[in-house]
């Protein structure tokens, strides 16, 4: 072979080589998470993903403007945790999600604590090679995630404590029957009703004698007319078909009054205070310390975050993925509080039926702005040409409009809507009510309706006879002398001549 032939060959292997690594098909491993990438079906499997054409979301639009022109397939994995991982590892070129950098998963000391050896999680991994961690959870994965090769830092989120506002708020019923139940009711009806028994055989016993005809003298009959009596005066009724007449009767009746009135406020009271407090909502959460008690639900690198440190108090954390899963458990009431990003709870809170529809959910005030950023694996060289293109991305407008799409802040509910207080269950029966009762005396009165009517549309209808003027009557003043004979007297009062 001669060394014409021979470059020849070189020349050709180096364009094939060439062509191969143009040709090349990246792994981009993904989580689904509301608003970034959710699935188009959502009937679909994950597991079965492997373009984003069946996802949808801002990191889906992101990734068409990043990599367009390149090949790559994707990937969805169950949690962030398992992401950075196998993105660690080599089986992922790129870990496509919101990753909060840090300093301790950026530090690559290999053998720590905080940073262990893939070959400890599965000593037959190696890079590139597939992990098989059966049964992983989020804490099988969190002493690997480091190493981390961090893009740039273009998206800072804001990150928010998601709480309900009516967690207290309860209907009208349920707040009925906790106060009739309460022990504080049941006590003051028992005490309520010796104090009247007292009363009404006190009053008897004064009026039985002398005002028989109101309090008869025979017992059963006196005791049920006192009884009523005391009843009515209790309620401040005061009907007045039974009143007392003595002097002994009336200081009962005096004594009563006053009691009755105490007890009847302290009883008014104790009914506000049970409605109240089934509808108050709940204490506002502004900072961080006001979680302290609280049972909370976050990422894992949340609780190990310097703004939510041990120092607070928080009762439980709960660890989850995504805000999907803390706000079931939110609705659930198995957790206080959600600590996650802005835009993810913002997008769940506009699209999700519960949070959207029925239940009243606040964001506190920011706790702190975390940088964000996509993750590389040391093994592939995609990691400078995606962060060329996000750093052009970020300079025009084609992000602002799709953030403001994908994460337009969600409309914050009022703890003061009435709709919210009304129980038209109750309304709508009382309206009916008015209603049927209007219709009822409408009906029994029909005939003077009628006439009514009548005579209203007889004084509309203009009258089509000729108008006449009045005629003034003679004067008939009986004080006035009559007319002698021979006078007259005219229609207006002057005289005219009388005949005898």
């Amino acid at each position: 072979m001669s060394n014409s032939q021979m470059v020849i060959l070189l020349l050709l292997a180096a364009a094939s080589s060439c062509a191969d690594s143009s040709e090349a098909t990246y792994q981009v491993c993904v989580v689904l998470e509301d608003g970034f990438s959710m699935l188009v079906d959502e009937s679909s499997d994950p597991a079965a993903v492997t373009s984003d054409s069946q996802l949808r979301g801002f990191d889906v639009d992101m990734r068409a403007l990043a990599l367009r022109g390149l090949s790559y397939s994707v990937r969805v994995l169950p949690t962030y945790g398992e992401l950075q991982v196998r993105t660690r590892n080599g089986e992922c070129d790129v870990g496509w999600a919101q990753f909060f950098q840090t300093a301790s998963r950026e530090r690559c000391e290999v053998g720590t604590q905080e940073c262990q050896a893939i070959t400890e999680l599965d000593p037959n991994a190696g890079p590139q090679t597939a992990i098989s961690a059966p049964g992983a959870t989020w804490e099988t994965w969190e002493p690997y995630r480091c190493c981390a090769r961090y893009g740039p830092n273009l998206f800072p989120f804001t990150i928010h404590i998601m709480y309900r506002t009516d967690t207290q708020r309860s209907d009208f019923f349920e707040a009925l029957i906790t106060m009739l139940s309460s022990t504080f009711f049941v006590n003051f009806l028992a005490f309520t009703f010796v104090i009247m028994v007292a009363v009404s055989h006190a009053i008897w016993l004064c009026e039985r004698h002398h005002n028989a005809e109101e309090f008869p003298s025979a017992y059963l009959e006196g005791i049920d007319d006192a009884m009523w009596w005391a009843v009515v005066t209790f309620t401040t009724v005061g009907y007045g078909d039974k009143s007392p007449r003595t002097p002994g009767g009336r200081l009962v009746a005096v004594i009563w009054m006053l009691l009755g009135v105490t007890l009847a406020a302290i009883l008014t009271g104790h009914m506000a205070s049970t409605f109240t407090a089934h509808s108050a909502p709940q204490k506002a959460i502004d900072s961080a310390n006001d979680l302290e008690g609280l049972r909370v639900c976050g990422y894992a690198a949340t609780f190990k975050s310097w703004y939510l440190p041990a120092s607070i108090g928080i009762k439980e954390m709960v660890v989850q993925d995504n805000v999907r899963s803390c706000g079931a458990l939110l609705q659930a009431g198995e957790v206080d509080a959600v600590v996650m990003d802005s835009p993810i709870m913002d997008f769940w809170i506009r699209t999700d039926h519960w949070a959207a529809g029925v239940a009243d959910l606040t964001l506190s005030p920011a706790l702190t702005t975390t940088p964000i950023g996509v993750v590389y694996s040391d093994t592939t060289d995609l990691g400078d040409t995606i962060d060329l293109r996000l750093l052009e991305l970020f300079e025009s407008s084609e992000v602002r409009d799709m953030k403001a799409r994908w994460f337009g802040r969600a409309n914050s509910h009022s703890t003061d809507n009435l709709e919210a207080l009304l129980n038209w269950r109750i309304v709508g029966s009382a309206l009916s009510m008015l209603i049927v009762y209007a219709a009822v005396k409408l009906w029994s009165h029909r005939d003077c309706c009628a006439d009514c009517v009548r005579s209203l549309l007889q004084r509309a209808r203009p009258s089509s006879a000729p108008t006449r003027s009045p005629t003034v009557a003679p004067d008939l003043d009986p004080a006035r002398a009559p007319p002698e004979a021979g006078s007259s007297i005219s229609e207006n009062g002057s005289a005219y001549k009388i005949e005898p």
